[in-house]
């Protein structure tokens, strides 16, 4: 049957985006009368046109070029982690804000680097972060965005941004996982 893994997260996007960027999250916008306006959303299923996270193969060339929004918004079940899922983009506090919850058939060692590039997009001075912190695994901590949760590991992976990308820190112990 598989394993999965729930992705929650939250952030906003950098005032500065283009509209290649604003055009892959437009299909999740909540409308709203004070937003700017946004380009037409990246139509495609992130499935049919094979774009899987997982495949450490894939061209992830022109990552903008795809519908996020539709991504961070699929779930593969909820009957292993029950919740309410989906994803929007919201218009909040003049910038534009990315929320998801997702269900994916994968362990978040397979489809954390693939998000890496949302680090790029994400306003990580639009909150109170957290202050820069190195530890001995290399993961600096910053903007704080959510976190991932394998069905059978006790505890999360958190996905922290830095401005350039998203890092996970995997707080389980080292060679951790349940069969």
């Amino acid at each position: 049957m598989g394993s999965f893994s729930e992705l929650v997260m939250s952030f906003p996007l950098r005032a500065d985006v283009g509209p290649d960027v604003l055009a892959s999250f437009a299909s999740i916008a909540v409308p709203d009368p004070d937003a700017p306006p946004l380009p037409p959303p990246n139509r495609e299923d992130p499935v049919a046109d094979d774009w899987d996270l997982d495949d450490p193969e894939r061209d992830r060339s022109g990552p903008w070029s795809h519908d996020w929004g539709a991504l961070l918004g699929a779930s593969s079940t909820t009957a292993y982690i029950g919740s309410d899922q989906g994803a929007t983009m919201r218009w909040r506090r003049r910038r534009w804000v990315v929320t998801s919850r997702a269900t994916w058939k994968s362990a978040p060692e397979d489809f954390l680097p693939s998000l890496a590039v949302l680090g790029t997009v994400i306003d990580v001075s639009a909150g109170r972060g957290y202050e820069p912190y190195h530890q001995a695994d290399g993961v600096m901590t910053g903007f704080f965005v959510g976190y991932a949760r394998h069905e059978r590991e006790p505890r999360p992976w958190l996905l922290w941004a830095d401005g350039q990308r998203l890092v996970a820190e995997n707080l389980n112990p080292p060679g951790f996982f349940l069969l």
